[in-house]
């Protein structure tokens, strides 16, 4: 490890902690103009579907789904969602309408009208008898948010803890301070990320939270048992903090950007099957990862790098006056004693 300017990179840390400060900024901004972006299962939403009575095929399918949706927009609905429902002559499309306040009662009727007389004469040929009919219009009504808030910030506190008191348990204290400070800051940015870019909230809003938070801890460990065995090693007793968290960071930059690039693919392909919801929340995720991933390699390190003092830590000097004794044990031809704990 040598001391070069370039190494130096806790400097930086000032300027990467705007990235966050702006996000949360034009989040108010934004979350104050437009309010949060709930998915469907926090809004009423009007449905009903539309039946097709026979058995169609693939290509009527998608030429059916087509003239529905050009009768749901022609009527300046924007906000709505078509999915297929029933299997053989009870093939069909279930929609579902943003109907908040029940503003669209009236034009959800006329639109149902609309499709039972004209959908068949408004697409081209299909080769399937279609007879078209729709159901009643049902509703479902949003669910408690508020509760669903409260009940993660009380699990998010009780994670910090154990998160805390595993870290100082397991390397020291400035890790566990280092660590729940950066999730703090984890958490904050990636909801102020999901009110920027608009991504709706649904019931499996804590999903993302949960996966960034559990791979900065994964993340954070493996480097931090690096900088762990540089602490207790003579050769690294005049390295800086920074040059220490600069080694680790460059030794952890590829392999963890390759781990998490795997996970983001496999995430992307399970968005290529899903619905709209499911896409939305693996939007969330891919932010969460690589919010992590930023933030193990250089936030949570440099936390560490400015607030540790080795001189003050009274677990390293125990560790090494341990392992000394083991080591003297050994070259004196001594069975080094058993209860002695590096």
């Amino acid at each position: 490890m040598k001391s070069t300017k370039s190494n130096n990179y806790v400097s930086i840390f000032k300027y990467l902690m705007l990235v966050p400060i702006v996000l949360v900024l034009v989040s108010i901004i934004i979350g104050a103009i437009f309010n949060f972006n709930l998915d469907y299962d926090f809004r009423k939403i009007s449905n009903f579907t539309v039946k097709f009575n026979t058995t169609v095929t693939e290509s009527d399918y998608k030429t059916l789904e087509q003239g529905i949706d050009k009768i749901i927009s022609d009527n300046d609905i924007s906000d709505y969602r078509l999915e297929r429902v029933g299997k053989g002559a009870q093939n069909g499309v279930f929609v579902r309408i943003a109907n908040d306040c029940d503003k669209l009662d009236d034009k959800i009727e006329s639109i149902k009208a609309t499709i039972e007389e004209t959908l068949i004469s408004s697409v081209e040929s299909i080769e399937s008898d279609v007879v078209v009919s729709t159901s009643d219009t049902g509703f479902s009504l949003p669910k408690n948010v508020t509760k669903m808030i409260w009940l993660s910030v009380l699990t998010f506190a009780c994670i910090l803890l154990f998160v805390f008191a595993y870290m100082w348990i397991r390397f020291n204290l400035m890790a566990g301070c280092s660590l729940i400070s950066t999730l703090a800051i984890e958490v904050v940015t990636l909801l102020a990320a999901i009110i920027c870019f608009r991504i709706p909230l649904n019931t499996y809003f804590v999903v993302p939270f949960v996966v960034m938070i559990l791979t900065t801890v994964i993340y954070s460990t493996i480097m931090n048992n690096y900088i762990k065995n540089t602490l207790s090693n003579e050769k690294y007793d005049k390295v800086t903090n920074s040059e220490r968290v600069a080694e680790t960071t460059k030794r952890f930059l590829l392999p963890l950007g390759i781990v998490s690039l795997f996970i983001v693919v496999a995430i992307m392909i399970v968005m290529f099957f899903g619905g709209a919801s499911l896409i939305y929340l693996g939007l969330a995720i891919i932010v969460g990862l690589i919010i992590a991933y930023l933030a193990s390699l250089y936030v949570n390190t440099s936390f560490w790098a400015l607030t540790y003092k080795r001189d003050k830590d009274t677990v390293l000097k125990r560790r090494i006056e341990q392992a000394k004794i083991k080591e003297e044990q050994r070259k004196a031809g001594q069975k080094p004693d058993d209860k002695v704990v590096v």
